[in-house]
């Protein structure tokens, strides 16, 4: 059997792996291997450390997930698996798009695998369909794919208000004079009474897209095009990588939201990503020069397509802003309960745990004060010249900013409370199998903090 994982990495498979190196189980979710597992979850500090080592790119991202005895997870992003029936696996590469030198070979490509996706999805045929929805903002990147989508057959798009610290970060004016019909959405999202902040942090990436909770009403259904990794890929002065090396981790969270919600996702920025050499030439040829505008927010290829719509150049791309949410560094971002939830959790470590955990938020803090300047100096010399770069390769004993802010033991903490939250959901067996109750989040000492 051959199981295709999405052309992104905001998405993966999950592979329950035995003792024998057999994989017994894949899905798309990983709190459903979990459950189906009957995984205990340890606690482990490092693990965020780990899942967000996604940022480096397909080569060198820590394919581990968690261990439970003779068990273990691993992870696959962005290549194909044909799975035998003895559990032996082969990784076969994914397809990839002509390689194209002008900009308007670019656009057409990206055009087109809309346009399909856009067919497949609503095909008669289908027992399920799914209809077209942008987002728009105030920046680049979500603004052009939908533009893109809008010449597709989109005709809606979703909009938040209120960025990062108050800020307007709506995209109303701009979807307007694309021809959609923009709905417009406040945050913060914390107004529902029930779990579903958890299914955020259930992938232990952070949770950095909490604020699309507010979009749920509309998301049914839907195929959701959005600007993820558009600030690499289309940015006139980052390195260019084929192995999709990321900045962040924004759109690593929203998977089991999507998958309980059920929509299909659409990030424009990763089509033919594999030839962002060849993107970031187009960027910067002179066929290009009317549309740089100069400084560090300078983006020409969405700044094409959206002008050349008929959008005002001081309407969008003056200034970026964010709607991330990062919980592991706020936890007021949260819910009030699960606020409560969490400071119970950390209420119940053992006297083990609870002193690793002061000792590594500890370490953490001072790290940050120490050498944090410095993680971002360099975060900002090798998003220009790359990795290989003597100043990075220098500096590489601080570590590297894009994982260190996930290695804080609170966001460890929100990664098993999201995991045992939500793997609730796919509890359909048998629970007489299961030895010692139902598994949830252990503790040392004994303790046992299982999803309520």
């Amino acid at each position: 059997m051959e199981i295709a994982t999405p052309s992104h990495t905001l998405d993966c498979l999950y592979l329950l792996i035995n003792r024998d190196d057999a994989v017994t189980a894949i899905s798309n979710s990983l709190p459903f291997v979990v459950e189906f597992a009957g995984i205990n979850l340890p606690l482990d500090f490092r693990a965020t450390a780990r899942m967000a080592s996604v940022v480096f790119g397909l080569d060198r991202y820590d394919r581990l997930v968690l261990r439970d005895g003779n068990l273990r997870v691993e992870r696959l992003f962005a290549k194909n698996c044909l799975w035998r029936r003895d559990g032996s696996i082969t990784l076969k590469e994914k397809p990839k798009e002509p390689r194209f030198e002008r900009y308007s070979e670019y656009v057409a490509l990206l055009a087109s695998v809309i346009r399909e996706t856009f067919s497949n999805c609503s095909h008669p045929e289908r027992a399920v369909r799914f209809t077209p929805l942008a987002t728009c903002s105030s920046g680049y990147d979500s603004n052009a794919s939908a533009a893109l989508a809008s010449d597709c057959g989109c005709k809606e798009a979703i909009t938040i208000k209120t960025g990062r610290g108050g800020t307007n970060d709506s995209g109303t004016r701009v979807g307007s004079v694309l021809g959609l019909h923009v709905g417009q959405y406040r945050l913060p999202a914390n107004v529902r009474g029930d779990d579903f902040e958890k299914e955020f942090f259930a992938s232990g990436m952070g949770g950095e897209d909490l604020q699309y909770g507010v979009f749920e009403p509309r998301l049914s259904r839907r195929i959701l095009v959005t600007g993820f990794h558009g600030d690499r890929v289309w940015s006139r002065r980052a390195f260019p990588s084929a192995v999709l090396e990321r900045g962040d981790l924004s759109g690593c969270s929203l998977a089991e939201y999507r998958l309980r919600v059920g929509f299909v996702h659409v990030p424009v920025p990763f089509i033919a990503v594999h030839h962002h050499d060849a993107v970031q030439l187009i960027s910067n040829c002179d066929e290009m020069a009317h549309f740089r505008v100069g400084g560090t927010y300078d983006r020409p290829i969405p700044r094409r397509v959206l002008e050349e719509k008929g959008v005002p150049r001081g309407l969008f791309g003056v200034r970026k802003k964010a709607v991330s949410v990062l919980a592991f560094r706020n936890a007021k971002a949260l819910t009030l309960p699960s606020q409560r939830e969490l400071r119970t959790l950390r209420g119940v470590l053992s006297g083990a745990k609870r002193l690793q955990y002061l000792r590594w938020s500890g370490s953490w803090w001072i790290h940050y004060f120490t050498l944090g300047w410095m993680m971002k100096l360099l975060k900002r010399i090798q998003y220009q010249a790359g990795p290989t770069h003597p100043i990075v390769r220098l500096g590489s004993f601080a570590g590297d900013w894009r994982v260190f802010e996930h290695s804080h033991p609170f966001a460890a903490i929100l990664f098993a409370w999201g995991l045992a939250g939500t793997r609730r959901r796919y509890r359909i067996f048998d629970e007489d199998r299961r030895q010692g109750g139902t598994p949830g989040m252990e503790f040392e000492g004994g303790a046992h903090a299982a999803a309520p």
